[in-house]
């Protein structure tokens, strides 16, 4: 019986729950800007004596500065979406006469201690600034394509008013790492793993969370920060691992674009010099810090409660 149904069929969870649900929240991120080009092209448009290049001036500089409120949109569309697949699911298990996957099993949801929450918040903490230092070396090395990475990462620049403040927080903290470690690891991770080893569907689903980041630069550290979340997610069967040093690391970069905009040119070298002192000691501390959640992670039963 199992065998006439395509959700024990390997191959149709592999391809379809594996590849596509990637797929699916990157064609949704684009849909809502395409959405909200066509509203504000058709808005636009009925202003007297406007030009075609003032139009697409206008339209641009709508997408750069709302970017953040599409983020927010997309990711609850894309949280939609995975739990209508999930109320999907649960309905064929029951229409084939089957117990359906409880959500907390679905979704990894295992509980863990508050000891593992600050050792994680520090391993991010420590790889977030390996990751500036890896991009101050791209800065040193490739100065095109460290200016090609700025350029796409005005799009999570935390800006200066409130609505900006707020919305940046939400995409970015809050938004973001929910629907990637859905997406990335808690649905193509476990999928891929129907006919792949554990090692390989880490590194596959890396390399998809790399590549749908655009940038070259930007692909480059995330591919590597995939394979942190994965080996994490896949170390501790727990989705709260990964999204907590997710949601560490992002928060760190908030609070730099939070200061690098509002500190005064006084302060400026003082952040610099202290974000270098991190950097080195991140060399050091990236690694032992890891090593410490792992070990920790493998004495299953006091961190996952």
């Amino acid at each position: 019986m199992n065998q006439n149904n395509p959700l024990f069929n390997q191959r149709y969870r592999f391809v379809f729950l594996g590849f596509l649900f990637p797929v699916f929240h990157y064609v949704i991120m684009l849909l809502v800007q395409v959405a909200a080009t066509a509203c504000m092209s058709i808005a636009f448009s009925f202003a007297q004596d406007i030009t075609a290049a003032e139009l697409e001036k206008k339209v641009l500089v709508f997408l750069t500065e709302y970017s953040d409120v599409f983020s927010v949109i997309s990711a609850l569309l894309t949280v939609l979406l995975v739990i209508v697949v999930y109320l999907i699911i649960s309905s064929h298990f029951t229409k084939w006469q089957l117990t359906p996957p409880s959500v907390k099993t679905y979704f990894s949801l295992n509980k863990i201690s508050k000891g593992l929450v600050f050792k994680l918040i520090l391993l991010a903490f420590f790889f977030y600034h390996f990751v500036l230092g890896f991009l101050n070396l791209v800065g040193l090395l490739a100065p095109s394509l460290m200016e090609s990475y700025n350029s796409a990462a005005e799009s999570v620049d935390a800006g200066k008013s409130v609505f900006s403040l707020v919305m940046s927080f939400l995409a970015l903290v809050i938004a973001a790492p929910i629907t990637e470690e859905l997406i990335y690891r808690n649905m193509a991770i476990a999928n891929l793993r129907s006919r792949l080893p554990a090692v390989l569907s880490v590194i596959l689903s890396s390399l998809i969370f790399g590549i749908f980041h655009g940038n070259f630069v930007w692909m480059l550290y995330a591919c590597g920060l995939g394979l942190l979340f994965g080996f994490l997610y896949v170390k501790s069967e727990s989705i709260y691992v990964s999204l907590v040093v997710h949601t560490a690391f992002n928060l760190f970069g908030y609070v730099y674009s939070v200061l690098g905009n509002f500190a005064s040119e006084s302060m400026v070298p003082v952040i610099n010099l202290v974000s270098f002192c991190l950097i080195l000691i991140s060399l050091v501390g990236a690694p032992l810090v890891f090593v410490w959640v792992w070990l920790t992670l493998s004495q299953k039963d006091k961190p996952i409660q």
